[in-house]
């Protein structure tokens, strides 16, 4: 009897449309056979499948004109569960139409097309993301998008946290976010109509073994499950890390706990180096990347996989029942097949519901960057640690990027930063383009030096202000300016030119010392002030000559003593005048002779004696 009924539901399954499709302006029930539908995480899908075009005999013209109306065009396909009482729907878009010979002519044609997801795979774009989350950066990518065959995004991711840098470097939107759902352990997948990113769709269909599920099995695999990293912040110049050794067991899968429990027993080596992640910033960064990376290992620990009489969708949950046994699993590999009218199957892959990323998560992928030039935008690091930002020659502006000096440290060291609209030229961590760094500056065509000689002589700095030092190996010599007109020469002959247009000032705290091998002439234009605090000692090896031009002033507060080992000659064109508030006295062990040409007057307010 059971095999009557077997054959009558067979039967009765065959008369039931289990398939629709529609072809763009097509109004007439399409005619297929050979339907293949491939469906997996993170990437487009396909489809194919011959369509029969009535039992017309098309021409060549009649062939092109087809093709070219139906080229690209929209697709929709029904995928009927009358049980569950709900359709699975796909989207698609014609990207291949062959014609299907018959003798020179055409009744059919082979049809292949692709997920509406290839939109946006595109062009390759590079830009920017500032101190933003994730769901604000794929929502930037969804307003994007043209509404027509893609419906859109349904955007929830779990990641919650404010990213403070992300760059989209040559990479097309879709492949943007493919890197970011891997990178941040985020679910993705066109499922049918809208291309979703974060959490999964709640809907649940039920298989049972040998009813709607067939040739249900299960793989396992050994995985080690330890991680252990390190980082560094140069925020706190400090070496960050995180490590676990133990399996996390979030699935509550018994084969699953006992895949890890054997793969802890065989990988039981203990390890105490660490695996350096380039790019993470901090601690909590390196936690995201442990902890995640932990988790996908997990996720690759079991595979389901099966035949299904009623459509799955990718990314869908759905529960299967099999010997008194139940279990709730996700599709992350779908391939649905139909012969033709009243035939439906799908082979599927799956993993254990309660995994908690995708098994596709990399929390180390990035984009690789080239070194590249850019133009400093702004240098007022407000950390105060020399870094600037810069605009890449593809439009958009970095983060606060580090830049590389012959020496640094802490109150020392060669500070050289970079002036705003200067060519940079930047290298990347690692190849991550999140990760800038600045090697040195760059002439280019409109900012040129102007100090270049044949024999490559001179070795400059220079600065914004005209302040600048040139080095010249031609001449040996060293010449320092500033934009007042101060110079500094040593001329690499042994000679030394100190030009001051105003003001030279010189203190010195203790002795200055000038030796002069021979002659030392100083001249002064207007006045000249020398003061000593205490004793003036003047030496000099043969004559002194002192010239005044009006008056000569001598003040002495103490005693004045004069020594003279030869003669003392005194002569005034006019008067000489000596006076004293106390006694005069001239002692001589010679003669001493007055002479006048006048007369010789003694004059005294009291007696005189002369003897």
């Amino acid at each position: 009897m059971s095999t009557v009924n077997s054959l009558i539901k067979k039967v009765t399954d065959a008369m039931v449309d289990k398939v629709s499709i529609q072809i763009g302006s097509f109004s007439q029930p399409v005619v297929y056979y050979n339907l293949v539908i491939n469906q997996q995480l993170l990437g487009h899908h396909s489809f194919s499948f011959t369509w029969r075009i009535g039992d017309v005999v098309m021409d060549f013209k009649s062939q092109a004109d087809f093709i070219k109306k139906y080229m690209g065009a929209k697709v929709v396909i029904t995928l009927k569960d009358a049980a569950r009482g709900e359709n699975v729907y796909f989207k698609g878009i014609i990207s291949e139409m062959e014609v299907l010979d018959n003798d020179g002519a055409s009744k059919g044609f082979q049809i292949v097309g692709k997920s509406p997801t290839i939109l946006l795979d595109e062009i390759k774009q590079s830009q920017t993301h500032f101190s933003s989350m994730l769901n604000e950066i794929v929502h930037k990518i969804d307003e994007s998008i043209v509404k027509g065959v893609l419906t859109g995004m349904d955007i929830n991711p779990k990641c919650q946290t404010v990213l403070p840098y992300i760059v989209q470097y040559n990479e097309t939107d879709f492949q943007f976010l493919k890197r970011l759902a891997v990178q941040y352990g985020e679910w993705m997948f066109y499922d049918g109509d809208y291309l979703r990113f974060g959490e999964l769709k709640t809907s649940k269909a039920a298989l049972e073994n040998g009813v709607n599920l067939h040739h249900f099995k299960v793989t396992s695999r050994l995985q080690s499950q330890k991680v252990s990293y390190k980082g560094y912040d140069y925020n706190i110049a400090s070496e960050i890390s995180s490590q676990n050794l133990e399996p996390q067991n979030n699935t509550q899968s018994y084969i699953s706990q006992n895949a890890q429990q054997a793969s802890s027993s065989v990988f039981d080596r203990s390890n105490i180096n660490h695996s350096f992640a380039s790019n993470a910033n901090d601690s909590q960064d390196i936690k995201r990347i442990q902890e995640l990376n932990q988790q996908a290992i997990e996720a690759n620990v079991l595979t389901y996989s099966g035949l299904s009489k009623i459509p799955l969708q990718i990314g869908g949950m759905f529960s299967v029942s099999k010997d008194g046994i139940s279990g709730d699993f996700i599709a992350t590999g779908v391939q649905h097949y139909s012969k033709g009218f009243g035939h439906y199957e799908c082979q599927f892959e799956s993993i254990p519901r309660d995994v908690k990323v995708p098994p596709y998560t990399n929390p180390l992928v990035y984009p690789k960057a080239e070194t590249q030039g850019a133009v400093v935008t702004d240098n007022n690091d407000p950390q105060g640690m020399g870094r600037v930002r810069v605009q890449f020659f593809w439009g958009h502006e970095s983060d606060w990027t580090r830049l590389v000096t012959p020496h640094a440290g802490s109150g020392k060291g060669f500070y050289f930063i970079p002036e705003i609209g200067e060519e940079v030229f930047v290298s990347f961590e690692g190849g991550n383009p999140e990760k800038p760094f600045i090697i040195g500056t760059q002439y280019n065509g409109q900012e040129i030096s102007g100090y270049n000689t044949a024999g490559n002589d001179q070795k400059v700095i220079h600065t914004r202000s005209g302040t600048k030092m040139i080095f010249n190996d031609a001449q040996g010599s060293i010449f320092i300016e500033d934009p007042s007109g101060n110079t500094w020469l040593m001329d690499g002959q042994g000679n030394i030119s100190v030009n001051a247009p105003n003001d030279m000032n010189i203190t010195v705290g203790k002795n200055f010392n000038i030796n002069v091998g021979n002659n030392m002439t100083t001249s002064v234009g207007v006045n000249m002030n020398e003061t000593v605090g205490v004793d003036r000692m003047s030496t000099v090896g043969m004559m002194s000559n002192t010239f005044v031009g009006g008056n000569s002033t001598l003040s002495v507060t103490g005693n004045m003593m004069e020594f003279i080992q030869g003669n003392l000659d005194s002569h005034s064109e006019k008067q000489r005048q000596e006076s004293s508030m106390k006694g005069i006295q001239i002692t001589s062990d010679d003669v001493i002779a007055k002479n006048s040409n006048k007369e010789v007057q003694n004059n005294s307010a009291e007696k005189s004696k002369s003897y």
